[in-house]
């Protein structure tokens, strides 16, 4: 029996279980007793493994997300990566056969929804990929206009990463740029980097704006968990196909063992 409290629901309806979670209404399947079906069973398995390619991706991005994440960033990764690999799978014979845009859902993906990215930096960075380069281009920013400051911040931290996953052969690489951007009326340069990509693997950007409040003490990071402005900028699969001689001395994962066709 469900029951409306505020603006919330709480409890059940049918298959489906209402929960209130901050500011958020979630919408959960109903555990379910007794005997699974095939079905069931491949379902669940599907979600399992989603979860396992979520949590590496979390930590592929790790150093940018921070541990300042809302408290819902993991449900909600998780359900987007559900969506991508049911696409991609093949229930009768439990290969996957990922295309370029599998994952593209994760654009745009906020890692803490209580301070969307683009609230704070107005002029975002492009993505575009050319074989074998991916480059990560940022327009001149006016400031403050296209980068706003919490009160107290003296300047901002940006940093752009991007992490590979070879998901057939459990390896992972990431690499990421860094630079300053003071508290200071004026205009700064356009910029552009260029990141290598390997064939065959998950190729996510990401952002994040780290704020600092500099004082006779040092620097101090104001980021917390309700204010982080950190973003997916673009996920794709890289054409080709993922070879174990050129990822091998990569981040060994503990992701799940997979068939990719």
């Amino acid at each position: 029996m469900a029951k409306i409290i505020g603006k919330f629901i709480r409890g059940a309806i049918g298959d489906a279980v209402f929960k209130k979670h901050g500011d958020m209404q979630l919408l959960m399947a109903k555990p379910r007793k007794g005997r699974r079906t095939a079905g069931s069973k491949k379902s669940s398995s599907l979600f399992g493994l989603a979860s396992n390619f979520a949590c590496e991706f979390r930590l592929g991005l790790s150093m940018l997300v921070t541990s300042f994440y809302d408290g819902t960033m993991t449900f909600r990764l998780n359900g987007e990566v559900v969506r991508s690999i049911g696409y991609a799978n093949n229930p009768e014979t439990g290969a996957f056969s990922f295309s370029e845009s599998s994952f593209d859902n994760l654009d745009g993906f906020e890692f803490n929804i209580k301070s969307p990215l683009s609230k704070s930096l107005l002029a975002l960075p492009t993505v575009e990929f050319s074989e074998p380069t991916l480059t990560v281009s940022l327009p001149a920013l006016e400031i403050p206009k296209d980068l706003k400051f919490p009160k107290g911040a003296t300047s901002c931290k940006i940093l752009i990463g991007r992490t590979l996953s070879d998901l057939s052969n459990q390896r992972r690489k990431f690499d990421f740029v860094s630079f300053e951007i003071l508290n200071k009326k004026g205009t700064t340069v356009p910029q552009s980097w260029e990141f290598e990509t390997e064939p065959g693997c998950v190729c996510i950007t990401a952002i994040s704006l780290q704020f600092v409040k500099s004082g006779l003490a040092g620097e101090t990071i104001i980021n917390s968990t309700t204010f982080n402005p950190s973003a997916i900028l673009n996920a794709l699969v890289l054409p080709g196909t993922a070879l174990k001689s050129r990822t091998k001395s990569w981040s060994k994962t503990r992701t799940k063992n997979i068939t990719i066709v």
